[in-house]
């Protein structure tokens, strides 16, 4: 190996062809050029962009061909084994179109760069020559249409309004108060978000100004509605920040805002792919850089054992790497291999197959989605990595910052591990991490059976504020089968959630720091598919030994302690025979709030009753039969402070109870008896709920003076009851809303508790103001010292309580903890630093 190694040195060196340099940043390509089944340890055709003819023979460095158009047309004629070496660092302007090549297992045809850096094949075109239109405004001809404009290799915003409500929706006509009176919109396009999980483009082709009423160019998938969010993009009037673009498509011209004259400006100029290869085997693309496309970086068509690694691929309008075509047959390639890649700036997907048995492992896939760089695309969803074909394999990968989906799977006997997924969901909402569903709407089609997703590792840095759900892993309508296993899931808005899901098996997973709940179910038939979800569908899911901490970060996007529970079950529809599987020997952990199951909500019923929302483990164990050996692990910490001043005087009339007085607060008389009381530590009032649909107590409309929009308040009272309670309560204006909707829970035996509850109105009538609580089971509890006072509230501590770490190598790893004492889950203390095991996690709580 030593002599052969030489000597292959040698060779390079003397034809000045690969260099040292070459070989050391690419150990894969060192790998196959020193493999001893290789027949050829150079390339056979070389292709220089700068100093190439695509009349040479091609077969030396200097007898190159020039364009990959040449490379395509003697295509036919690659043997098994040939190299076709592209001249590092020089532009090749593509698509290299491969059709009928045909490599063999043991001797692959590779396209490879050669010299010291990647080749790069694009559609790169500069512009120039400009001229000054006023107002910093400068324009140029371009005869091709523009999607994105990039100075030197950073991409530029195209200029767009702030994001409008729709108040007339439609599927070809929508209308919006905020544009009335403005002039024209024609030509210009808007980005419209008719679903949390999807958005659409549509350039406008006529405009009302009266009424703000838009004409689009077609119709939107699902339609939008009144109060739908949009933007217009593609606007000259929109132009005001520096490098900001607008192309006009009628008069061929790009226009960009800057302070002086523009430079150094390029486009990606047509809609032609990089690479397009079809039925074609054992190829094999190494070592190549793919950017700047309005197109699919590489698109395999009806080809077997083609092999992508180590590569780059950055702005490539549609997909990195895409194999099929939506009109034909799905699963029509197999064996492709995606491996130790960097895929980065896609507008719409980073990888999409429908292949059998495709590997995609060790690559980093990060910011794709983001739509503000780009004029059009109608991309409906968005993800970093998508397979649908059987057997395939998943491993290794790195994804960040995804505008929805990090992984979707689709296929039977997916293998889903050791991946890293950090920040998804950062734009649209309702999906996750890593995502599936059944295509077919049918529990009888075999989807993604067989699939195990595992040793995963996922957390989300982003505002958690979407009105739906955003979650770790997140299995949807009709998935069956699957198996998720030795994951952690961090920091998200929930952890892990099944819906309409059944034969689903989820252990010895680890979810923290969750806002919504750690674990959730979800019945529903609904979901706008046929045939719907029926009373005893939902059945056989097996959910054991599992950690789910729940602990909400108190983060500036939220109110503090306003957080759901660990455990959340929600079943539509009075089903009798609805039975989700097994759950048990989870611990489960709560320990600012103390609420742990949600078992559905006042519209939702299960065995043809309602639960109403807050329920006990006790309750789990007794009425659904069922977590018998799960434990939840109570720890007391105390709630920070966070008023700085007190602004304004008592709120709340009568809201100490004095000598038992209970003046001037409202029941409903037929469910609540309320009395007064005072047990040596408070005078209080006594509220006892007598039947299972509950009661309450609140303050008379009116007894509170006007408050005041956009101002801070808080919100404080004790509590102390004999049963566990747990109530709703409401800060709210009979007309105009609520302040706070929160839950406030009581524990049993354990004296009063205090609360101390910061909130900020919003706009609105604050006349009739009232403080409620209203609970949904017969249960007695005592309230005193209420109070509602303007302050001044801030919240000067982010970091959570507990702490969370995680080793998502393949190796044992020592790592430094947060100074103090600290003690893990099952009682061992730690101080200093930890060990964890290969690909394991660990939350350490207070000592």
């Amino acid at each position: 190996n030593y002599f052969k190694t030489s000597f292959v040195l040698l060779i390079c060196f003397l034809l000045n062809t690969v260099n040292l340099q070459a070989m050391t940043v690419n150990p894969s390509i060192v790998s196959y050029l020193l493999s001893s089944d290789n027949q050829s340890i150079l390339p056979k055709y070389f292709v220089d962009a700068k100093y190439g003819n695509d009349n040479n023979s091609g077969l030396s460095a200097s007898k190159a061909w020039k364009t990959l158009v040449k490379v395509a047309l003697q295509a036919p004629n690659f043997a098994p084994g040939d190299v076709i070496g592209l001249k590092g660092g020089d532009k090749f302007i593509g698509p290299l179109n491969l059709t009928n090549i045909n490599g063999s297992s043991s001797k692959p045809i590779i396209f490879t760069s050669y010299g010291s850096e990647q080749a790069i094949i694009t559609s790169e075109q500069s512009v120039n020559n400009w001229t000054n239109e006023g107002n910093n405004i400068w324009s140029t001809s371009v005869n091709d249409d523009v999607y994105q404009v990039f100075k030197n290799d950073t991409s530029l915003p195209n200029a767009r309004s702030e994001f409008m409500l729709l108040n007339d929706g439609g599927n070809t006509n929508i209308g919006s108060a905020d544009l009335i009176g403005q002039a024209s919109f024609v030509n210009s396009y808007v980005h419209v978000y008719p679903r949390f999980w999807t958005s659409f483009t549509r350039q406008v082709t006529a405009f009302n100004s009266s009424n703000g009423a838009m004409t689009l160019d077609h119709a939107l998938n699902y339609g939008s509605s009144v109060g739908d969010k949009f933007y217009v993009v593609n606007d000259k009037r929109y132009m005001d920040e520096q490098n900001e673009w607008v192309y006009d498509a009628l008069a061929k011209k790009l226009f960009i805002y800057s302070s002086s004259q523009p430079s150094n400006i390029n486009i990606a100029s047509n809609k032609d792919n990089g690479i397009y290869v079809s039925n074609s085997s054992y190829v094999e693309f190494v070592n190549l850089n793919i950017a700047k496309l309005n197109n699919i970086g590489i698109r395999f068509i009806k080809s077997q054992n083609i092999t992508v690694r180590d590569s780059n691929f950055n702005y490539c309008y549609a997909n990195a790497l895409q194999e099929g075509e939506y009109n034909v047959p799905a699963k029509n390639s197999s064996d492709l291999v995606i491996k130790n890649n960097i895929i980065k700036n896609t507008v719409s997907n980073g990888i999409s197959f429908r292949s059998a048995s495709a590997i995609v492992e060790d690559n980093l896939v990060m910011n794709n989605g983001e739509l503000k760089n780009v004029t059009y695309l109608s991309r409906g969803t968005t993800y970093a990595m998508s397979l649908a074909g059987d057997n395939s394999i998943v491993r290794n990968n790195r994804v960040e910052n995804s505008a929805y989906l990090g992984i979707s799977f689709f296929g039977a006997n997916i293998l889903i591990e050791k991946n890293i997924i950090h920040n998804f969901c950062m734009e649209l909402s309702d999906g996750g991490a890593i995502y599936s569903y059944n295509g077919s709407h049918s529990f009888n089609n075999i989807g993604a059976s067989g699939s195990i997703i595992r040793n995963n590792f996922i957390s989300n840095d982003v505002a958690r504020t979407s009105g739906s759900s955003i979650n770790g892993i997140y299995l949807d309508d009709r998935t069956h089968g699957v198996t998720i296993t030795s994951n952690h899931v961090n920091n998200v808005k929930r952890g892990i959630f099944l819906h309409n899901a059944k034969n689903c098996t989820v252990t010895n997973n680890t979810v923290h720091g969750v806002s919504t709940s750690a674990f959730g179910l979800g019945a529903d038939p609904n979901s706008g598919y046929s045939p719907a979800i029926v009373d005893g569908e939902i059945s056989g899911n097996v959910i054991t030994d599992n950690i789910f901490f729940m602990e909400h970060n108190n983060d500036k996007f939220s109110n503090p302690y306003d957080m759901s529970y660990v455990v959340s079950i929600g079943a539509k529809y009075p089903w009798e025979n609805l039975n989700f599987g097994v759950f048990d020997r989870n611990k489960i952990y709560n320990p600012l709030a103390r609420r742990y199951f949600s078992v559905a909500s006042k519209q939702y019923f299960w065995r043809n009753k309602n639960y109403g929302t807050y329920q006990t483990l006790n309750f789990w164990q007794n009425e659904l039969g069922n977590g018998n050996h799960s434990t939840v692990q109570d720890f007391p910490i105390s709630k920070p402070n966070y008023i700085t001043q007190v602004k304004g005087p008592e709120l709340v009339p009568n809201g100490t109870f004095a000598s038992g007085d209970v003046t001037n607060w409202w029941y409903k008389s037929a469910n609540t008896n309320v009395s007064g009381g005072n047990d040596g530590i408070y005078d209080y009032i006594d509220v006892e709920m007598f039947i299972a649909t509950g009661g309450g107590v609140r303050t008379n409309n009116g007894n509170i003076t006007t408050m005041k929009p956009n101002t801070q308040y808080e919100l404080s009272f004790d509590i102390k009851s004999t049963d566990d309670v747990q109530l709703r309560l409401y800060a709210q204006d009979s007309s105009s809303g609520s302040l706070m909707s929160r839950p406030v829970w009581s524990n049993a035996g354990v004296g009063w508790q205090h609360y101390s509850l910061p909130a900020t109105t919003g706009l609105g009538d604050f006349n009739n103001f009232r403080v409620e609580f209203w609970g949904e089971d017969n249960n007695r509890f005592q309230l005193a010292n209420i109070s509602l006072k303007e302050v001044a509230y801030q919240i000067t501590d982010d970091a959570p309580i507990s702490r969370y770490y995680q080793n998502e190598t393949s190796k044992a790893k020592t790592m430094q903890i947060d100074a103090g004492n600290w003690k893990d889950l099952n009682g061992t203390s730690h101080v200093g630093n930890i060990t964890l095991p290969a690909y394991s996690s660990m939350i350490l709580i207070p000592q």
